[in-house]
């Protein structure tokens, strides 16, 4: 068994759990069964879903000192080849008293910024290959981890694999708006206002992804809205089908980026967070989207920052053609296999 130690909820939102559920599908193809230990249940029924165990802590999932007692007698009892940790909320006395185990721990990072006692890291992102790792190590004395690094490894589900060179459609039509798990700067909301206030002279349809964790969930379907001009989806299980059919995206820098990336759908990412900073970053630095920047401070103007960038986009054919097809060069899906491959040895 594997033990995935990971939260989602409104305040942290849901990257973590999904990430760490395409591993566990990988590991189920690989023939090893996972269980997600959460402090809360937010997402259980996500997890569950997909048909994973999930046990509770109960507890907070900024209180990850306190979980130990639980977390220990836990891992005990059910004696699991390996732990995956993605938690913000760890500190290096947290691995170390989990080191004491014996078991094989990773740890999923996005910033690169504290060494932890742990057999390795992944860090898919686009700048993961940058973060000096082994002079973070060596320099507090810590054995170097094995390291998997950059979007070779990036943890997609199995549905990404090997998917079919885009086609780009000279005419832009319909527009994907991905604004995270819990839209903390409420842009789904602000953009749908922009759009009901504006003309539909573009002739674009965008399509709003609007998940449970949604801050501003009852009011998006509760409004009346011109369905040749806003559609407002709901609970979508796999956003593969809607991005292949979508012309342009406009997402939140986080891991959906990579999903269409594997797609090559022509992106507008944004910033919502400090850890995507370096992520979109990386993306314009490389030329694999463009970029609205850090919206926060910005909140006001939300709507009409994007709609304009998306405007300019929809309108360049072969801007959108060149970004396809390196986006897809970049990631081609196989990531969570090859993520298991490796963690396979540690057991």
């Amino acid at each position: 068994m594997i033990i995935f130690r990971a939260d989602g909820n409104r305040h942290i939102g849901s990257g973590h759990v999904m990430r760490c559920l395409s591993i566990a599908d990988a590991f189920r193809r690989a023939g090893e069964e996972s269980l997600f230990v959460m402090a809360e249940d937010a997402m259980k029924d996500v997890v569950e879903s997909r048909g994973h165990q999930v046990k509770l802590l109960g507890g907070s999932f900024d209180q990850t000192k306190k979980e130990l007692p639980i977390f220990l007698s836990l891992l005990d009892a059910l004696k699991p080849k390996l732990i995956v940790v993605d938690s913000y909320y760890v500190t290096e006395r947290y691995f170390l008293i989990l080191s004491e185990t014996n078991l094989p721990i990773w740890y999923i990072d996005d910033y690169g910024k504290t060494a932890f006692s742990v057999r390795g890291i992944l860090n898919y992102n686009a700048y993961g290959p940058d973060i000096d790792y082994r002079g973070l190590y060596e320099g507090e004395g810590l054995c170097v981890p094995r390291l998997l690094l950059g979007p070779t490894y990036a943890p997609l589900r199995d549905v990404y694999r090997d998917v079919p060179k885009r086609m780009v459609a000279k005419e832009c039509k319909n527009v994907l708006i991905s604004t995270g798990g819990s839209d903390p700067l409420s842009v789904a909301k602000r953009l749908v206002d922009h759009l009901q206030s504006n003309s539909a002279e573009d002739r674009l349809c965008f399509h709003f992804l609007v998940t449970p964790l949604n801050r501003d969930r009852e009011y998006l379907f509760q409004l009346p809205v011109d369905p040749s001009r806003i559609v407002i989806h709901d609970r979508l299980n796999c956003l593969k089908d809607i991005i292949l059919a979508s012309d342009l995206a406009v997402s939140a820098a986080g891991s959906t980026m990579y999903e269409l990336c594997a797609c090559g759908l022509p992106t507008i990412n944004y910033i919502l967070a400090d850890n995507q900073i370096s992520g979109c970053q990386a993306f314009a630095r490389l030329g694999y989207m463009d970029s609205c920047g850090d919206l926060r401070g910005h909140e006001e103007q939300i709507g009409g920052l994007i709609y304009t960038a998306v405007l300019k986009l929809s309108k360049n054919y072969e801007e959108r053609k060149r970004m396809a097809e390196a986006m897809q060069s970049y990631v081609d899906g196989l990531g969570a296999d090859r993520v298991v491959t490796e963690l396979i040895k540690c057991f």
